[in-house]
């Protein structure tokens, strides 16, 4: 999603011509292949397959390589192109500010709030992210890397709370984004409309 944001924020008017359904397909694939390879690798690596209650167990070096592979290296890369988008948004606001002066004031003024609204999304977004998915992986760093024990109830908490982000994710773009929020409020009416019409 951070790949489609850059894109849309760095090229506006060359986006659709970027971001094609065809290549948008094969990015979605691509992340399956990788994703699928990923699993595949950190289960391969795993030396010992320690089974419990039918889950299978992945510790060790296996575990701390797949951490980083996936949870670390993508909040990296998250969270730089977070910041590119942040700096192309300043940058294009300071270039039409500095063309219109004063008669454009009013452009300006908007082209702040579309900066400022930017920024909270992304930090919104990004911190939330963190929030529900660091603990699970320092939690598996904590535990690999410098042995430390952990109860069962501790290691379903911080999976459950990092499968709440993908809960959480869907309703903070419907109350961040309000041409959203719009497009859903005239939805629900003309149902509505239409319903009291039968």
């Amino acid at each position: 999603m951070n790949i489609d944001r850059f894109v849309a924020v760095s090229n506006p008017l060359k986006y659709f011509q970027i971001m094609t359904a065809r290549l948008v397909s094969l990015l979605i694939i691509l992340c399956w292949i990788l994703s699928t390879g990923i699993s595949i690798t950190i289960v391969l690596l795993n030396s010992e397959y320690v089974e419990c209650e039918h889950n299978l167990i992945v510790e060790g070096t296996a575990s701390v390589i797949g951490a980083l592979i996936a949870f670390y290296l993508p909040l990296l890369l998250n969270i730089v192109a977070s910041v590119k988008i942040l700096l192309k948004v300043r940058d294009r606001k300071k270039l039409l500010c500095n063309e219109m002066k004063e008669t454009g004031r009013a452009l300006c003024r908007q082209q702040h709030k579309l900066e400022a609204s930017v920024t909270r999304t992304i930090m919104i977004l990004q911190g939330i992210f963190s929030v529900c998915t660091a603990p699970f992986f320092l939690l598996l760093l904590f535990v690999n890397v410098f042995g430390i024990k952990t109860s069962y109830t501790a290691w379903l908490v911080v999976a459950w709370l990092g499968y709440s982000n993908s809960t959480i994710n869907p309703y903070l773009y419907y109350f961040l984004n309000k041409r959203f929020r719009n497009t859903n409020k005239v939805s629900h009416t003309r149902k509505m409309q239409l319903g009291s019409r039968v």
